[in-house]
């Protein structure tokens, strides 16, 4: 069998146990695995039966060819004598797979092939490429006609004092190696040289090797854990704006099909024609020699010639969780869970302030696996995963990871078995959520270099409109403020998502990657433009559209609503009140309708979400109808409910305060009216609730006359607008002021009120305290109605 039968075959399994069964017998991955393995595999049989000669036939299409090799060279000598600039095109195109395709072994070939694209390059005048290429054969095979050409180039480039020292090194190191003609051939070159000694240094194109992360963290960040199990990165301290607060060396990176040969892959260099091949491979290439050595060393062995056929088999996300895996000691998910229980990002970020070399890669690999498996933690709980597609790539990867691994499956407890595919499978879906993208452009066009993943970058929590912004130049993965930002705030940075699309549009995408998004500007854009829905564990919202958004995840909690089909009925009936309230006024049996109307609004109430402006705004078009037909207790009961369940009193309005004005006076009448009619039928026995929300209307109305009074006076534009304003502001209070005493009085007349007052009644002393007040107030009130200015015209002000 071929690695596609085995494929083929372990898919089919997969998507027969989803189409044979129920999907609720399987809330997990793992309960279908543990059908899979018991029912209709032998993993341990299938492996070594099967897998294991498929797999190394396949391995063998990746392997180097001397054959081929030898006719990219040939070619690459047809094209290079030819003088249409085209064709260097292709001569470099093939010198390139002739070093990628050489086996290693051949130096002789591998020597030829670099001195040649050492030529092209200085026939396009690049003599840095040049140069690159010559030191890559000068790895192979020392040459004093490449001694010569290098010294011609570096004179080029007026860096004579580097091949001064360059030749210095070469004759002091082989002084006894070489014969006597060589030898005098170098110092008489290295005498020439000297003549041209210029104050430039070496030119250091090394790469580090350390074995230790490069992680800068700003110390004014904490990291701690918010809602739904996230980390969330906060300030201690205000930072300013355009400040690096974060810069640190992805963990892990995975290069894109298309720029497997222009970057190296060890240390990310950009190594367009001038590579270093892989030593046993054509999939992957690096900047020098040492690269090579240090990659194949520390993760390359475990990969060398699977890329394509992964990426080709499972998908571009496979290189990216297979690496994350081997790059483990050992795959043991038994000890990491013991870690997995202690683990907290705060304690890394201690460790990590207290040392200035950076973090041990070791322990650095540790932490990232760890924190992995928070966010897989999370990815179950939102995602019961049963995809065929994802168990099939993850029990191929494993098979994969044991053969390379030299890991023994039999090993392992059935339990643990079904753990560990699990976890591959889990990794495909948050290697999906969780890289970034490495872009660059091209053309006017953004390419997708590479995904990468970085320890702490990654957990960076997303926001609409974000306070910091992040950056990738193939070796640090920066983020850096880009507006003020005061102590304890969250650092937030975008995920990606345009900032022309609607909310329902920016919850659909980051939906995609399993995020409800639940910033500022989504908050406020839900409660004041959208249907939604009341969650049944913390009252949040859960924007719903039957048509554009058939969602069911909370804003807050992330939590699912229980019931799509309640949902939708939810919002039909929401449509036909809308409808309902904006006709009523053309029925002449108001009261009869209303009634009806307020039984199915009452009903409405128990799943949508309260703070909607749509909601609010259809309960303010109701009792509207209520003070028009005067049924003041009607429209209080609704004021006075919403108050009593969400602390809202829906005549705020923070857009304008001269609206907001007229709506107190409004709502304030609409109390009085209802107190006074209390007290005229003897009904005094009035709820505290009522008295206190009479006062705040009241007391917000005073409030509001002082912010008026700061208006700019120069802004008026009409004086008799202002006079009628402020003859309507002055009755206003003189009418309400009498009625207030009225009511006061017959109050305290009736709850007899003294000294020795019950709890309950410190109310209606706390109203006779503002009537009070208000008498001192009073003759300031004319004064700041004189000061009142404002550019709104009279009939804007009426409330619709």
């Amino acid at each position: 069998m071929s690695i596609s039968e085995i494929y083929s075959s372990i898919r089919k399994v997969c998507e027969k146990v989803d189409k044979d069964n129920d999907s609720t017998c399987f809330s997990k991955a793992s309960s279908q695995l543990e059908f899979i393995l018991t029912n209709n595999m032998n993993l341990n049989k299938d492996f070594s039966e099967s897998f294991v000669p498929a797999f190394e036939r396949e391995i063998m299409r990746t392997k180097k060819s001397l054959e081929d090799a030898q006719r990219f060279k040939q070619f690459c000598n047809l094209y290079k004598n030819m003088t249409d600039a085209s064709f260097a095109d292709k001569a470099m195109f093939n010198i390139n797979m002739a070093i990628i395709s050489a086996p290693i072994r051949d130096n002789n070939l591998l020597f030829q092939c670099f001195s040649q694209r050492s030529i092209l390059h200085s026939n396009q005048n690049d003599y840095e490429s040049s140069l690159k290429d010559l030191d890559h054969a000068l790895e192979i095979r020392l040459s004093y006609t490449l001694i010569e050409r290098k010294v011609d180039i570096l004179n080029r480039l007026n860096r004579q004092s580097e091949a001064y020292r360059m030749l210095s090194n070469i004759v002091q190191e082989n002084e006894k190696i070489l014969s006597i003609d060589k030898l005098k051939q170098f110092k008489k070159l290295k005498k020439q040289s000297r003549k041209f000694k210029s104050p430039f240094g070496i030119d250091d194109r090394q790469s580090s090797m350390d074995d230790s992360l490069d992680v800068t963290i700003d110390r004014r960040i904490k990291i701690a854990k918010i809602q739904c199990d996230r980390y969330d990165f906060q300030t201690n301290a205000e930072i300013a704006a355009n400040t690096e607060i974060l810069s640190e060396q992805p963990m892990i990176i995975s290069f894109t099909a298309d720029f497997l040969h222009d970057y190296c892959h060890n240390c990310h260099k950009k190594v367009t024609n001038t590579f270093w091949p892989c030593f046993n491979c054509t999939e992957v290439v690096f900047c020098t020699k040492k690269c090579a050595e240090h990659a194949l060393h520390t993760f390359h062995q475990y990969e060398c010639g699977l890329l394509s056929l992964m990426r080709e088999k499972l998908g571009n996300q496979s290189t990216t969780v297979y690496r994350d895996f081997i790059q483990l000691p050992q795959l043991n998910l038994a000890i990491h869970r013991d870690e997995f229980q202690t683990f907290s990002f705060q304690s890394c970020l201690d460790q990590l302030e207290q040392t200035t070399k950076g973090l041990e890669l070791e322990q650095a690999r540790q932490w990232f696996f760890i924190s992995q498996r928070e966010l897989y933690q999370r990815i179950v709980r939102r995602k019961p995963l049963r995809r065929s597609v994802e168990l099939c790539n993850a029990i191929i990867l494993f098979m994969i990871y044991c053969y390379k691994m030299n890991v023994d499956m039999q090993q392992f407890e059935r339990k643990d078995l079904i753990e560990i595919i699990e976890h591959f499978a889990i990794s495909f879906v948050r290697t999906q959520l969780n890289e970034y993208s490495w872009q660059q452009k091209e053309n006017q066009e953004r390419q997708q270099v590479a995904s990468f993943q970085c320890l702490f970058g990654s957990h960076i929590n997303h926001e609409c409109e974000p306070n910091a912004e992040w950056t990738f130049d193939g070796k640090k993965f920066v983020v850096k403020t880009i507006k003020n930002i005061a102590a304890n705030e969250s650092i937030t940075i975008t995920y990606g998502v345009p900032k022309d699309y609607s909310l329902l549009k920016r919850q659909r995408y980051l939906q995609n990657l399993y995020i409800m998004c639940a910033c500022t500007k989504c908050l406020e854009e839900t409660r004041n433009s959208y249907f939604a829905i009341r969650c049944e564990y913390c009252n949040g919202p859960i924007p719903y559209d039957v048509n554009e958004f058939v969602n069911d995840w909370c804003m807050m909690c992330e939590r699912k609503y229980e019931s799509s089909s309640i949902m939708s009925l939810v919002q039909k009936q929401f449509q036909i009140l809308q409808r309902a309230i904006r006709l009523i006024g053309g029925i002449t049996n108001q009261k009869t309708i209303l009634e009806n109307i307020e039984e199915m609004m009452g009903s409405l109430a128990s799943y949508i979400y309260l703070e909607s402006s749509l909601f609010i705004q259809m309960v303010t078009k109701l009792c509207d109808r209520y003070f028009e037909l005067q049924m003041w207790s009607q429209a209080i009961e609704w004021y006075q409910w919403f108050v009593n369940v969400t602390n809202l009193h829906i005549s705020y309005n923070k857009e304008n305060e001269i609206i907001y004005y007229y709506n107190l006076k409004k709502w304030s009448n609409a109390y009085l009216n209802y107190l006074e009619q209390n007290v005229r039928t003897g009904k005094t026995n009035i709820s505290i609730e009522y008295l206190q929300t009479a006062i705040y209307l009241f007391a917000e109305q005073r409030k509001l006359l002082e912010s008026l009074q700061q208006m700019n006076r120069f802004e008026v534009i009409d004086s008799i607008q202002l006079k009628n304003m402020t003859r309507s502001l002055t009755q206003d209070l003189q009418c309400k002021d009498y009625r207030l005493r009225q009511v006061c009085l017959e109050i305290l007349k009736t709850k007899n009120i003294n000294d020795s007052m019950a709890n309950g009644d410190e109310l209606v002393k706390d109203l006779f305290a503002e009537k009070t007040e208000f008498d001192k107030f009073k003759p300031n009130m004319y004064n700041y109605a004189h000061e009142l200015s404002a550019s709104i015209s009279l009939e804007s002000l009426s409330l619709r």
